[in-house]
């Protein structure tokens, strides 16, 4: 399990990385739902205390997946 640390920047702050097409093109059907729910994730996370030591989603995982509309094994894969 890995702890995600409070970042010096704001979320407005931040870019995704650049995608370059032949990656694009090998991977963008394997991984476009992965991709879309890793995406997603980030957006669930609790920002609201500024003095927090931990980024967290603030859900058990049951309500996670329910809100991904994914089933668990779909979600660990």
């Amino acid at each position: 399990m890995s702890i995600v640390k409070q970042g010096k920047k704001k979320r407005a702050e931040f870019s995704l990385p650049s995608l370059h097409f032949i990656v694009a093109d090998d991977w963008i059907d394997k991984l476009e739902e992965s991709f879309t729910i890793c995406l997603k994730l980030h957006t669930f996370v609790d920002r609201t205390d500024m003095h927090r030591e931990n980024d967290r989603v603030p859900m058990s995982l049951e309500k996670l997946y329910e809100k991904l509309k994914v089933s668990k094994s779909k979600f660990y894969r």
